[in-house]
Protein backbone atom coordinates (compact mmCIF):
# COMPACT_ATOMS: atom_id res chain seq x y z
CA UNK A 1 0.00 0.00 0.00
CA UNK A 2 1.52 3.46 -1.55
CA UNK A 3 1.68 5.84 1.69
CA UNK A 4 -0.22 9.47 1.31
CA UNK A 5 1.79 12.83 1.13
CA UNK A 6 0.63 15.85 3.16
CA UNK A 7 -0.99 18.43 0.87
CA UNK A 8 1.32 21.20 2.56
CA UNK A 9 4.19 19.80 0.35
CA UNK A 10 2.71 19.33 -3.18
CA UNK A 11 0.53 21.71 -5.57
CA UNK A 12 -1.66 20.33 -7.99
CA UNK A 13 -1.81 21.80 -11.52
CA UNK A 14 -4.65 22.79 -13.35
CA UNK A 15 -5.23 19.67 -15.37
CA UNK A 16 -4.25 17.60 -12.30
CA UNK A 17 -1.67 16.12 -14.36
CA UNK A 18 1.51 16.86 -11.89
CA UNK A 19 2.43 18.39 -9.12
CA UNK A 20 5.03 21.40 -8.07
CA UNK A 21 6.79 21.50 -4.54
CA UNK A 22 5.47 24.35 -2.61
CA UNK A 23 9.52 25.36 -2.20
CA UNK A 24 9.79 25.89 -6.13
CA UNK A 25 6.96 28.16 -6.03
CA UNK A 26 8.97 30.25 -3.42
CA UNK A 27 12.32 30.12 -5.05
CA UNK A 28 10.73 31.83 -8.42
CA UNK A 29 8.98 34.16 -6.70
CA UNK A 30 12.49 34.99 -4.51
CA UNK A 31 14.15 35.17 -8.47
CA UNK A 32 11.32 37.17 -9.40
CA UNK A 33 11.59 40.10 -6.39
CA UNK A 34 15.59 40.34 -6.95
CA UNK A 35 15.10 40.64 -10.77
CA UNK A 36 12.95 43.47 -10.15
CA UNK A 37 15.44 44.87 -6.99
CA UNK A 38 17.70 44.82 -10.23
CA UNK A 39 15.41 46.70 -12.71
CA UNK A 40 14.84 49.12 -10.33
CA UNK A 41 18.50 49.71 -9.02
CA UNK A 42 19.45 49.78 -12.54
CA UNK A 43 17.01 52.10 -13.15
CA UNK A 44 15.77 54.44 -10.71
CA UNK A 45 19.04 54.68 -8.35
CA UNK A 46 21.07 56.73 -11.72
CA UNK A 47 17.70 59.07 -12.25
CA UNK A 48 18.09 59.74 -8.39
CA UNK A 49 21.50 60.24 -8.36
CA UNK A 50 21.28 62.48 -11.42
CA UNK A 51 18.48 64.75 -9.83
CA UNK A 52 20.63 65.01 -6.81
CA UNK A 53 23.11 66.44 -8.65
CA UNK A 54 21.24 68.82 -10.63
CA UNK A 55 19.53 70.12 -7.45
CA UNK A 56 22.91 70.38 -6.03
CA UNK A 57 24.18 72.83 -9.02
CA UNK A 58 21.13 74.67 -8.51
CA UNK A 59 20.55 75.24 -4.67
CA UNK A 60 23.03 77.04 -3.04
CA UNK A 61 26.04 74.86 -0.81
CA UNK A 62 25.23 75.73 3.04
CA UNK A 63 27.71 78.28 4.03
CA UNK A 64 31.05 76.69 5.95
CA UNK A 65 31.33 77.00 9.46
CA UNK A 66 34.11 79.64 10.43
CA UNK A 67 36.79 78.44 13.04
CA UNK A 68 37.54 81.66 15.15
CA UNK A 69 40.59 81.11 17.71
CA UNK A 70 39.95 82.66 21.06
CA UNK A 71 41.97 84.11 23.61
CA UNK A 72 42.00 85.31 27.30
CA UNK A 73 42.60 88.97 27.27
CA UNK A 74 45.27 90.34 29.39
CA UNK A 75 46.94 94.00 30.80
CA UNK A 76 49.39 94.67 28.23
CA UNK A 77 53.39 95.65 29.79
CA UNK A 78 53.53 99.03 27.77
CA UNK A 79 56.41 97.18 25.66
CA UNK A 80 56.23 96.40 22.19
CA UNK A 81 58.78 93.71 20.13
CA UNK A 82 59.74 94.79 16.78
CA UNK A 83 62.36 92.58 14.40
CA UNK A 84 63.94 95.34 12.12
CA UNK A 85 67.14 94.88 10.18
CA UNK A 86 69.66 97.52 10.86
CA UNK A 87 73.25 99.74 10.11
CA UNK A 88 75.24 100.65 12.32
CA UNK A 89 77.30 103.56 11.91
CA UNK A 90 79.78 105.70 14.12
CA UNK A 91 78.67 109.12 14.78
CA UNK A 92 81.27 111.02 13.39
CA UNK A 93 83.17 109.75 10.64
CA UNK A 94 85.80 112.29 9.10
CA UNK A 95 88.53 111.90 6.12
CA UNK A 96 91.78 113.12 6.34
CA UNK A 97 93.97 114.72 3.39
CA UNK A 98 96.45 116.83 3.55
CA UNK A 99 97.37 120.21 3.87
CA UNK A 100 101.21 119.95 2.00
CA UNK A 101 102.25 118.51 -1.25
CA UNK A 102 105.29 115.97 -1.14
CA UNK A 103 105.93 112.50 -0.23
CA UNK A 104 104.78 110.26 2.41
CA UNK A 105 107.88 109.86 4.40
CA UNK A 106 106.57 107.42 7.59
CA UNK A 107 103.08 105.99 8.14
CA UNK A 108 102.51 105.45 11.57
CA UNK A 109 99.13 103.72 11.42
CA UNK A 110 96.74 101.10 9.82
CA UNK A 111 93.23 100.03 9.28
CA UNK A 112 92.08 98.71 13.04
CA UNK A 113 94.14 101.04 14.87
CA UNK A 114 92.70 102.71 17.85
CA UNK A 115 94.05 105.86 18.01
CA UNK A 116 93.75 108.84 20.50
CA UNK A 117 92.93 112.52 19.47
CA UNK A 118 96.43 114.26 18.49
CA UNK A 119 97.74 110.66 17.58
CA UNK A 120 100.60 111.22 14.73
CA UNK A 121 98.79 109.16 11.82
CA UNK A 122 101.78 110.05 9.20
CA UNK A 123 104.55 112.28 8.03
CA UNK A 124 105.07 114.38 4.91
CA UNK A 125 107.85 115.74 3.21
CA UNK A 126 107.77 118.69 1.02
CA UNK A 127 110.91 119.89 -0.34
CA UNK A 128 108.92 122.27 -2.81
CA UNK A 129 107.52 124.06 0.45
CA UNK A 130 110.73 124.30 1.58
CA UNK A 131 111.96 125.79 -1.54
CA UNK A 132 108.74 128.19 -1.66
CA UNK A 133 109.35 128.93 2.09
CA UNK A 134 113.14 130.08 1.15
CA UNK A 135 111.65 132.50 -1.65
CA UNK A 136 109.07 133.94 0.31
CA UNK A 137 111.86 134.68 3.18
CA UNK A 138 113.77 136.29 0.39
CA UNK A 139 111.24 138.29 -0.62
CA UNK A 140 110.52 139.75 2.50
CA UNK A 141 114.22 140.62 2.90
CA UNK A 142 114.35 142.67 -0.21
CA UNK A 143 110.97 144.45 1.32
CA UNK A 144 112.80 145.40 4.62
CA UNK A 145 115.56 147.02 2.65
CA UNK A 146 113.31 149.05 0.47
CA UNK A 147 111.44 150.21 2.58
CA UNK A 148 114.41 151.69 4.46
CA UNK A 149 115.44 153.05 1.11
CA UNK A 150 111.88 154.47 0.81
CA UNK A 151 111.88 155.88 4.54
CA UNK A 152 115.53 157.45 3.83
CA UNK A 153 114.23 158.93 0.28
CA UNK A 154 111.04 160.29 2.22
CA UNK A 155 113.84 161.87 4.89
CA UNK A 156 115.22 163.33 2.13
CA UNK A 157 112.32 164.99 0.48
CA UNK A 158 111.01 166.24 4.01
CA UNK A 159 114.21 167.57 4.29
CA UNK A 160 114.44 169.61 0.71
CA UNK A 161 110.93 170.94 0.92
CA UNK A 162 111.95 172.34 4.35
CA UNK A 163 115.17 174.18 3.07
CA UNK A 164 112.81 175.20 -0.17
CA UNK A 165 110.31 176.38 2.28
CA UNK A 166 112.98 178.86 3.94
CA UNK A 167 113.88 179.75 1.26
CA UNK A 168 110.69 180.67 -0.45
CA UNK A 169 109.38 182.53 3.00
CA UNK A 170 113.03 184.75 2.24
CA UNK A 171 112.65 185.47 -1.50
CA UNK A 172 108.87 186.52 -0.94
CA UNK A 173 110.03 188.93 1.42
CA UNK A 174 112.91 190.44 -0.78
CA UNK A 175 110.30 190.63 -3.67
CA UNK A 176 107.62 192.44 -1.60
CA UNK A 177 110.49 195.21 -0.92
CA UNK A 178 111.57 195.29 -4.72
CA UNK A 179 115.01 193.91 -3.98
CA UNK A 180 114.30 190.83 -6.62
CA UNK A 181 112.18 190.96 -9.38
CA UNK A 182 108.56 189.42 -9.14
CA UNK A 183 109.78 186.45 -11.27
CA UNK A 184 112.36 185.09 -9.30
CA UNK A 185 109.62 184.77 -6.63
CA UNK A 186 107.56 182.60 -8.87
CA UNK A 187 110.44 180.22 -9.56
CA UNK A 188 110.95 179.47 -6.12
CA UNK A 189 107.48 179.34 -5.35
CA UNK A 190 107.03 176.47 -8.17
CA UNK A 191 110.45 174.68 -6.35
CA UNK A 192 108.48 174.57 -3.04
CA UNK A 193 105.47 173.05 -4.72
CA UNK A 194 107.67 170.58 -6.90
CA UNK A 195 109.47 169.90 -2.65
CA UNK A 196 105.96 169.35 -1.86
CA UNK A 197 104.92 166.23 -4.39
CA UNK A 198 108.63 164.49 -4.35
CA UNK A 199 107.33 164.13 -0.24
CA UNK A 200 103.90 163.08 -1.21
CA UNK A 201 105.72 160.36 -3.69
CA UNK A 202 107.60 159.66 -1.26
CA UNK A 203 105.87 158.88 1.43
CA UNK A 204 103.74 156.69 -1.12
CA UNK A 205 106.53 154.76 -1.79
CA UNK A 206 106.88 154.00 1.66
CA UNK A 207 103.20 152.70 2.05
CA UNK A 208 103.87 150.36 -1.19
CA UNK A 209 106.80 148.92 -0.03
CA UNK A 210 105.32 148.26 4.12
CA UNK A 211 102.61 146.56 2.12
CA UNK A 212 104.60 144.62 0.36
CA UNK A 213 106.27 143.98 3.00
CA UNK A 214 103.51 142.69 5.07
CA UNK A 215 101.83 140.21 1.91
CA UNK A 216 105.70 138.75 2.02
CA UNK A 217 105.22 138.26 5.82
CA UNK A 218 102.09 136.84 5.66
CA UNK A 219 103.10 134.41 2.88
CA UNK A 220 106.35 133.51 5.22
CA UNK A 221 103.70 132.70 7.99
CA UNK A 222 101.01 130.58 5.97
CA UNK A 223 104.18 128.65 4.23
CA UNK A 224 105.83 127.66 7.98
CA UNK A 225 102.06 126.77 9.02
CA UNK A 226 102.13 124.53 6.18
CA UNK A 227 104.94 123.19 7.37
CA UNK A 228 103.26 122.08 10.50
CA UNK A 229 100.67 120.26 8.70
CA UNK A 230 103.60 117.90 6.70
CA UNK A 231 102.68 115.61 10.21
CA UNK A 232 98.98 114.43 9.84
CA UNK A 233 97.11 114.12 13.64
CA UNK A 234 94.00 112.08 14.41
CA UNK A 235 91.67 115.47 15.08
CA UNK A 236 89.80 113.13 17.47
CA UNK A 237 89.72 109.82 19.36
CA UNK A 238 88.75 106.94 17.20
CA UNK A 239 89.28 103.97 14.59
CA UNK A 240 91.30 103.86 11.85
CA UNK A 241 88.95 102.36 8.77
CA UNK A 242 90.68 103.36 5.26
CA UNK A 243 93.96 103.85 4.84
CA UNK A 244 94.95 104.55 1.27
CA UNK A 245 98.56 105.49 1.43
CA UNK A 246 101.92 104.12 2.01
CA UNK A 247 105.48 105.12 2.21
CA UNK A 248 106.72 106.95 -0.56
CA UNK A 249 103.17 107.73 -2.37
CA UNK A 250 102.37 111.37 -3.54
CA UNK A 251 100.37 113.32 -1.92
CA UNK A 252 98.33 116.39 -3.10
CA UNK A 253 97.01 119.43 -0.91
CA UNK A 254 93.26 119.52 -0.94
CA UNK A 255 89.85 118.01 -0.57
CA UNK A 256 88.21 117.72 -4.13
CA UNK A 257 86.75 114.97 -5.59
CA UNK A 258 89.46 114.47 -7.79
CA UNK A 259 92.09 114.17 -4.82
CA UNK A 260 91.39 110.74 -2.30
CA UNK A 261 91.62 110.54 1.35
CA UNK A 262 94.53 109.13 3.22
CA UNK A 263 92.64 108.21 6.06
CA UNK A 264 89.34 108.07 7.55
CA UNK A 265 88.72 107.12 11.47
CA UNK A 266 85.81 106.92 12.85
CA UNK A 267 84.54 107.63 16.53
CA UNK A 268 82.72 104.39 17.42
CA UNK A 269 82.16 105.34 21.31
CA UNK A 270 78.78 106.34 20.22
CA UNK A 271 76.97 105.05 17.46
CA UNK A 272 74.35 105.64 15.29
CA UNK A 273 71.35 102.97 14.16
CA UNK A 274 69.46 103.69 10.81
CA UNK A 275 66.43 101.62 10.37
CA UNK A 276 62.65 101.72 8.52
CA UNK A 277 60.38 101.33 10.73
CA UNK A 278 56.56 100.64 9.47
CA UNK A 279 54.35 103.37 8.96
CA UNK A 280 51.81 102.43 11.49
CA UNK A 281 54.36 102.84 14.40
CA UNK A 282 55.34 106.42 13.56
CA UNK A 283 53.08 108.04 15.96
CA UNK A 284 54.57 106.27 18.84
CA UNK A 285 57.87 107.30 18.07
CA UNK A 286 59.20 110.81 19.81
CA UNK A 287 62.28 112.54 20.47
CA UNK A 288 63.93 110.97 23.78
CA UNK A 289 61.96 107.65 22.97
CA UNK A 290 64.28 104.70 25.31
CA UNK A 291 64.50 101.72 23.53
CA UNK A 292 66.24 97.77 23.96
CA UNK A 293 67.84 97.06 20.91
CA UNK A 294 69.41 93.16 20.74
CA UNK A 295 71.91 92.86 18.28
CA UNK A 296 73.37 89.93 16.18
CA UNK A 297 76.30 90.24 14.94
CA UNK A 298 78.22 87.19 12.58
CA UNK A 299 80.37 85.04 14.07
CA UNK A 300 79.63 86.75 17.16
CA UNK A 301 77.53 86.14 20.08
CA UNK A 302 74.10 88.32 20.92
CA UNK A 303 74.59 91.78 22.47
CA UNK A 304 72.09 94.01 23.91
CA UNK A 305 71.93 97.94 23.76
CA UNK A 306 70.35 100.41 24.97
CA UNK A 307 69.35 103.15 22.34
CA UNK A 308 67.45 106.64 22.59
Amino acid sequence: MMEKQPESQVLKTGNGEGRIPRWGVATGLILILLLLAGLFALGYLPRAERERQVLARVQPAEPAQTVVGVAVATLATGESLMELPATLEAVTLAPIYSRADGYVRARKVDIGDRVQAGAVLAEIESPDLERQIEEVAANLRRAQLSLRQTEAMRAEAEADLHLTETTAQRWDALVEGGVLAKQAGDEKSALLAAKRASLDAAQASVLATREAMAGAQAALDRNRELMQFRTLRAPFSGVITVRNVDVGALVTSGSSSSVRELFQIAQTATLRVFLQAPQSYVPGITPGLLSRARWIWRNFPASHLRAR
